[in-house]
C-alpha cells in the first residue's frame, strides 16, 4: 500500500539507496553519486517510518536547514539554509509541489504553511544555489515535493490536545488514463502557552493557546500525453500570536490556495522531449489582531499567478545533453489593511509583475567517468531590473568507493512587493532595491563502502546587496562572506538496524542571522522485525539569539526527541503510536520585534495513535 514497505527498504543496502533518482538538480535523472549537488532525499517510506506528518519537521533532518516557529502565527514555522535568512520569511528557499511555486510572490512567504507529507512520493533538498534552473528564490536551497501516484491507502490519527487527523489516497487507471486523488485533513486544539501582551507597557504575561486546521485536496488526471493537476487549500490558526501581538480571542489567520496546471509532453524525434506547462495559481493570506496605537487590525494580501514553461531535452550525442527552457510568469498582487483608529489603508497599491526567464545546461560525460555540468538561467523583471546565475559543475569517481565533486553557483533573489512598496506604519518600502545574489562555492565527498556511506560538504558563500532593513529597506553596500561544513554519515548495523547521523557546522554568519543556529544535528536510528517497525529520531540546534531592546540575549540550545512504534496487523492494516518531543523540552525561539523579553513558546510532548489502511 505504500510502495516499498519498511522491511523491503530497510533491508536495500546502501548501494542500492545510493541509486535513488534524483530530478530537482539538473531535471535529468541523476543518483546521490552523480547529480551535480548537494542534496538530501526522502522516499515516501521513510518519511512514514519517522513519523514526520508535515514538511516543517522533515526539515531539521537536513543537514544545513532548520525550521522553528516564529510568531507570525500559530502555524507558521519558518526554515533557513546554511543559516543564512532575510526577516522572518523564508524567502531564501524555493519550495515546489510537482514543479509548482509554494511561495507568495507578494512576500516570498510558503504558501501553504504546514504542508503535508502523507501523499508525497519523495522530497528532495538541493542545499545551495538552484537558480541556473529555478530562477528567484532558489538562493540558498529547492525543496523539490513530489507526490504519489498509483496508491489506494488512508490514516485515521488521534491524539493529545484535541488532534484530529485524516489522509487518504485513491487511484484509478484504465488504458493509458489515470487519476489520482489526495485529501489531508487536521485540527487541533492546541497546547497552553504563557505569553507576551506587547500591546501594554511593560508587556504582561497572559495565557494563550494555539489551535489550528486545515484541509486540503489535491488531483493529477493523465490521459495519453496531457496531464491536469490542481490543489485547494484552506488552512485556519487562532489566538496563540497574530505577527507577535497576543490578543486571544481577536487573533485569527487565514491561509488559502489554489493552482490548476495543464502539461502537455511532446516528442519530436528521437532524444528530442519537450513538455509545456500552462499554470494559474491564486492565493490569500489575511491576518486579524489587535496592535497598540491601531487598535483591531485585519491584514488582507491576494495575488494571482500565471504561468507559461517549456522545458527541453535534446540528447544530441551519446555522451552530450542539451536542457533548455523558457519561463513566463505574471503576477498581480494587492495588500490592504482595516485598522479601527485610521480606517481602511493601503499596504501598497495593486501591483503586476511580468517575469520572464530562460535557462540553458549543457552535461557531457567523459570515458573516464568525469561529467561535466555548464549552465546558467538569464531573469528579467519588469519592475527590478535582470540578473544572470551561472553554474559549472565538475562530478568524478575516483575509484568505485569514491566521488569527488566541485561546484561553482550563483543565484538571485529579487525584492518582493512588500520590500518595494510597503506603506506601513514604521517600516516602507524601497523601489530602489536591487536584487540581492549569492556566489557559492562547494567540495563534495562521497565514500560508500560494505555497509557505509560518508558524505562530507564543505562551501564558501560570498552575499552580494544582501537585503535588509531598518524603517525601509536597503541593499548592503559591502559583500557578507561566511562558509560551513556538512557531514552525513549512514550505516546498515545489520539487516534490522539502520542509522543515520548527520552534524553541521558554520562560520562567519552576518551579524544580522543571529536568530540562526549555528551548530546543528540529527539522527535516525530505525529498527524493524517482524511486524514491528520502531523508529528513534532525534534534532539539535545550537544557541540561537534573539534582541531584546538594544540588547542580543542568548537562548539555550535543544534536542528534540522523536519516536514511532509502528505493528503490522496485517497486509492491509497497520496501527501506531507517535511521540514528538518526548522528553518535553521546554524550549524559545527568536521573536522578530525587539518589544519582547521572552522568547516564543514552542509545542512540548505530543502523543498520538493512528491507524494505517492500505486497499
Amino acid at each position: 500500500m505504500h510502495g516499498l514497505d519498511a522491511e523491503e527498504l530497510y533491508s536495500l543496502p546502501l548501494q542500492e539507496l545510493m541509486e535513488l533518482e534524483i530530478t530537482s538538480s539538473t531535471l535529468t535523472r541523476k543518483t546521490l553519486r552523480s547529480v551535480p549537488a548537494s542534496v538530501t532525499v526522502f522516499t515516501r517510506d521513510q518519511i512514514r517510518e519517522m513519523g514526520a506528518d508535515y514538511l516543517y519537521e522533515l526539515i531539521n533532518f537536513v543537514p544545513g536547514f532548520q525550521a522553528f516557529r516564529q510568531g507570525a502565527d500559530g502555524m507558521q514555522y519558518f526554515h533557513s539554509a546554511r543559516g543564512h535568512r532575510t526577516s522572518v520569511k523564508s524567502r531564501e528557499v524555493l519550495i515546489l509541489v510537482d514543479g509548482v511555486r509554494m511561495i507568495r510572490e507578494a512576500d516570498s512567504g510558503a504558501a501553504i504553511p504546514m504542508l503535508s507529507l502523507y501523499n508525497v512520493a519523495k522530497v528532495e533538498f538541493i542545499r545551495g544555489p538552484g537558480s541556473a534552473i529555478y530562477g528567484s528564490n532558489a538562493f540558498l536551497g529547492v525543496i523539490n515535493i513530489e507526490t504519489v501516484r498509483g496508491q489506494d491507502a488512508a490514516q485515521v490519527v488521534g491524539g493529545e490536545h484535541g488532534r484530529m487527523q485524516f489522509n487518504g489516497v485513491y487511484s484509478f487507471a484504465q488504458g493509458d488514463s489515470e487519476l489520482n486523488l489526495a485529501l489531508n485533513h487536521f485540527a487541533e486544539d492546541g497546547q497552553t502557552y504563557t505569553l507576551e501582551n506587547i500591546n501594554v507597557s511593560p508587556p504582561q504575561q497572559v495565557t494563550g493557546k494555539d489551535p489550528r486546521k486545515g484541509t486540503d485536496f489535491q488531483f493529477s488526471a493523465r490521459t495519453g500525453d496531457y496531464r491536469l493537476q490542481g490543489m485547494i487549500s484552506r488552512q485556519e490558526a487562532e489566538d496563540y500570536y497574530i505577527v507577535e501581538r497576543a490578543a486571544s480571542d481577536l487573533n485569527h489567520s487565514y491561509h488559502d490556495v489554489a493552482y490548476l496546471q495543464l502539461m502537455r509532453d511532446l516528442d519530436w524525434q528521437p532524444g528530442l522531449h519537450t513538455r509545456l506547462e500552462l499554470g494559474y495559481s491564486a492565493n490569500a493570506f489575511k491576518l486579524n489582531t489587535e496592535i497598540r496605537g491601531l487598535g483591531i487590525t485585519r491584514t488582507d494580501q491576494q495575488e494571482t499567478n500565471l504561468q507559461l514553461i517549456a522545458r527541453n531535452a535534446w540528447q544530441y550525442a551519446s555522451q552530450n545533453s542539451l536542457e533548455f527552457g523558457l519561463e513566463l510568469r505574471e503576477s498581480d498582487m494587492s495588500s490592504v489593511y482595516s485598522t479601527q483608529t485610521r480606517g481602511d489603508l493601503e499596504f501598497y497599491p495593486d501591483v503586476e509583475r511580468t517575469i520572464t526567464g530562460v535557462y540553458v545546461q549543457n552535461q557531457r560525460y567523459y570515458d573516464s567517468g568525469l561529467q561535466v555540468v555548464v549552465g546558467g538561467r538569464y531573469d528579467d523583471y519588469d519592475d527590478v531590473g535582470d540578473s544572470f546565475s551561472p553554474r559549472v559543475s565538475l562530478v568524478y569517481p575516483v575509484s568505485p568507493r569514491h566521488t569527488v565533486k566541485a561546484l561553482y553557483g550563483e543565484a538571485f533573489r529579487a525584492p518582493n512587493a512588500n520590500e518595494l512598496y510597503l506603506v506601513g506604519v514604521t517600516l516602507v518600502g524601497n523601489p530602489d532595491l536591487k536584487p540581492e545574489t549569492i556566489k557559492t562555492s562547494e567540495l563534495i565527498w562521497i565514500s560508500l563502502w560494505g555497509h557505509h556511506r560518508l558524505t562530507v560538504n564543505g562551501h564558501y558563500n560570498v552575499i552580494e546587496d544582501s537585503i535588509y532593513s531598518t524603517t525601509t529597506f536597503l541593499n548592503r553596500t559591502e559583500d557578507e562572506a561566511f562558509y560551513g561544513m556538512e557531514i552525513d554519515y549512514a550505516v546498515q548495523l545489520s539487516s534490522q538496524w539502520q542509522l543515520q547521523v548527520n552534524a553541521t557546522a558554520l562560520r562567519n554568519l552576518p551579524a544580522s542571522d543571529y536568530r540562526e543556529a549555528d551548530r546543528l544535528s540529527s539522527f535516525i536510528l530505525n529498527y524493524q522485525s517482524g511486524r514491528w517497525n520502531v523508529n528513534v529520531n532525534a534534532s539539535y540546534a545550537g544557541t540561537r539569539h534573539m534582541q531584546v531592546g538594544a540588547d542580543k540575549v542568548a537562548l539555550d540550545d535543544y534536542w528534540l526527541l522523536n519516536s514511532k512504534w509502528m505493528y503490522r496487523l496485517n497486509q492491509h492494516a497497520n496501527l501506531y503510536i507517535n511521540g514528538r518531543n518526548l522528553l518535553d523540552e521546554d524550549y524559545g525561539t527568536p521573536t522578530r520585534l525587539t518589544l519582547h523579553t521572552d522568547a516564543m513558546p514552542n509545542r512540548g510532548r505530543e502523543l498520538m495513535v493512528g491507524v494505517e489502511l492500505g486497499f
